[in-house]
C-alpha cells in the first residue's frame, strides 16, 4: 500500500471526527461571545446609582477619588489584553479552558480510536514506516484544532465589536497577538498531551478516568512541589511571561510528541483491551502514581496531617495499582497452576 493510499484511508476514516471538532469549536466560540455580552447585559443592570455610590463609596473604588461617570465608564467597559508582555488567560472569552479541552480530546481521539477498533492493525499490515502513519494522522488534526480555533476567536472578537460600543472595548493588541501565540502553543501542548495518552492506554473508560482525573489534579501536583522546593515566585516569573510560557509549552509539546511517535513505533495488537498497550511501562506507570496521587492529594485523608495522609494514599495507590496493572499476569499464573 503506497503513502498516498494510506493517508487517503486515514482522512476518510478520521474525516467525521474532524468536522465535528471543527464545529464544535466554531459553535463553541459563538456560544463564549454571545453568552458574555448576555452577562455583560445583566451586570450593567446593576451598577449602583449615583447616590448609592455616593453611599458607599470606598467598598465600590477602595481609596482612589474618581466621578461617578468615571465609575460607570469602568464597569461599562471591556477589557482585553494588558501591558507589556504579561500572560492574561482566563480574562477574556479568547483564552479559557473550554478550548484546551476541545485539543486535549482530539489527540485523545485520533491515537485511541484506531487502536480501540483494531484500525491499526490495517495501517500496521500496509507496509508503510509507522511514522509515516502517524504524521498523516497528526497533520489534519493539527490544522483543524489550531485553524477552528483561530475561526472560533475571530467569532468571538466580531460579538465584541458589534455587541460592545467603541468607547466600551478597550484592546492592547500586542499584549492580546503574544497571548494568542501563547495560547495557540497552549493547545498544542493538550493536544501532545491527549495524542501519548491515546497511544498507551487501551481501554476507553481508564483512559477517560485517568486524563480526567490528571487534568484536575494537574494544578494542585504543580502547586504542592513548588511550594515544597521554595520556587513558587521563579517558576511563576517565567509562566506569567508570554514568550518564555510559549517556549516551555513548545518545548513540552515536542517532548509529549516525540514521546508519541516512540511509543506508536512499539506498540503491539496483541495488548489491546489491556491498560496499558506496552507492558514494560507498567513500572513506570505504577510507581509515577504512587509518587503523583499522594502529592496531589495531599493531606486529604487527615487535614493537617500531610505524612500521615500521603503515606497512607500512596500504600493504597500502591496495592490497588498493582493490582490492577498485573492483574492478566495473576490470571495467566493462576490458569497454568489449575491446567497442571
Amino acid at each position: 500500500m503506497t503513502n498516498k493510499k494510506v493517508r487517503q484511508l486515514i482522512l476518510e476514516r478520521h474525516r467525521v471526527w474532524l468536522i465535528l471538532i471543527a464545529v464544535l469549536t466554531l459553535l463553541l466560540g459563538l456560544f463564549l461571545g454571545t453568552n458574555h455580552l448576555a452577562n455583560r447585559a445583566t451586570t450593567n443592570e446593576y451598577i449602583p446609582s449615583a447616590r448609592s455610590f455616593t453611599k458607599e463609596y470606598r467598598d465600590y473604588v477602595g481609596d482612589e477619588k474618581i466621578s461617578y461617570q468615571e465609575f460607570v465608564r469602568r464597569q461599562k467597559t471591556e477589557y482585553i489584553g494588558d501591558k507589556g508582555n504579561k500572560i492574561t488567560f482566563g480574562t477574556s472569552m479568547l483564552f479559557i479552558e473550554p478550548f484546551i479541552i476541545m485539543a486535549l480530546v482530539a489527540g485523545v481521539l485520533m491515537m485511541f480510536m484506531d487502536q480501540n477498533s483494531q484500525f491499526n492493525r490495517l495501517l500496521f499490515s500496509s507496509g508503510v514506516a509507522r511514522k509515516r502513519i502517524l504524521m498523516a494522522k497528526i497533520l489534519p488534526y493539527v490544522a483543524v484544532v489550531l485553524l477552528s480555533y483561530l475561526g472560533a476567536a475571530a467569532i468571538i472578537m466580531l460579538v465584541y465589536h458589534f455587541g460592545i460600543p467603541a468607547r466600551y472595548l478597550i484592546i492592547d493588541w500586542p499584549n492580546t497577538m503574544l497571548n494568542l501565540v501563547a495560547f495557540v502553543g497552549t493547545l498544542l501542548f493538550a493536544f501532545g498531551l491527549g495524542a501519548m495518552f491515546g497511544t498507551i492506554i487501551g481501554t476507553a473508560l481508564p483512559l477517560v478516568l485517568t486524563v480526567a482525573f490528571l487534568g484536575l489534579s494537574g494544578s494542585s501536583f504543580f502547586d504542592q512541589v513548588t511550594q515544597f522546593f521554595h520556587v513558587q515566585k521563579q517558576v511563576w516569573r517565567y509562566l506569567d511571561n508570554a514568550v518564555s510560557y510559549t517556549i516551555i509549552v513548545l518545548v513540552l509539546t515536542m517532548i509529549f510528541l516525540g514521546l508519541t511517535f516512540w511509543f506508536y513505533d512499539r506498540v503491539s495488537m496483541e495488548n489491546s483491551g489491556h491498560y496499558l498497550l506496552l507492558e514494560w511501562l507498567r513500572p513506570w506507570v505504577l510507581l509515577a502514581f504512587v509518587i503523583y496521587v499522594p502529592i496531589a492529594t495531599g493531606d486529604w485523608l487527615f487535614v493537617g496531617e500531610k505524612a500521615i495522609s500521603m503515606g497512607i494514599t500512596g500504600i493504597i495507590v500502591l496495592l490497588l495499582g498493582y493490582w490492577y496493572l498485573y492483574r492478566p499476569n495473576l490470571h495467566w499464573h493462576r490458569n497454568r497452576r489449575q491446567s497442571a
